[in-house]
């Protein structure tokens, strides 16, 4: 049946977030998706990283550009650009950042004491979707590693 109002008390928490390479321990919720939805072009999520969450590692969505909107706590988000230079941008209540499709990419929390809570899209409708052969994770998904000193250039 499709939905079109969806409550994050409407769905589960992702199977995909309880990996335990590039992102565990987090509430990922995806809202709006083709299956769920019927959407066609874009999907919708909300997450949650704990306190004590440091980073959600660089890696990829294939094929899909993603926004991030911040709705409570303070956190970086890294983008290595094609033109192979790196920035992070603030991403706090209020603030929206834009990820360009197949850019690597990953948030780190500037205060491990507080929660980031983030609402955001992709431009594909079944991002959130997992399917178990997948064993770790959803296919669009590519982790690429750890952030380094290096990344970290907060603007």
């Amino acid at each position: 049946m499709v939905q079109y109002r969806v409550s994050v008390d409407d769905v589960e928490v992702a199977k995909s977030a309880k990996g335990d390479i590039g992102f565990a321990n987090m509430d990922i919720r995806f809202l709006i998706t083709d299956k769920l939805c019927g959407a066609e072009e874009m999907s919708l999520f909300r997450t949650i990283f704990p306190p004590k969450f440091s980073s959600h590692k660089k890696h990829i969505h294939v094929g899909m550009e993603e926004i991030v909107f911040g709705i409570r706590g303070r956190g970086a988000i890294g983008i290595e650009h094609a033109d192979g230079k790196v920035e992070e941008y603030e991403v706090s209540p209020g603030v929206a950042v834009f990820i360009p499709k197949d850019a690597v990419h990953w948030l780190r929390n500037l205060n491990p004491d507080e929660e980031i809570e983030i609402c955001g899209a992709y431009s594909a409708p079944n991002a959130g979707e997992y399917k178990p052969e997948d064993e770790y994770k959803p296919e669009d998904y590519i982790y690429k590693g750890e952030i380094t000193e290096e990344d970290k250039k907060l603007k």
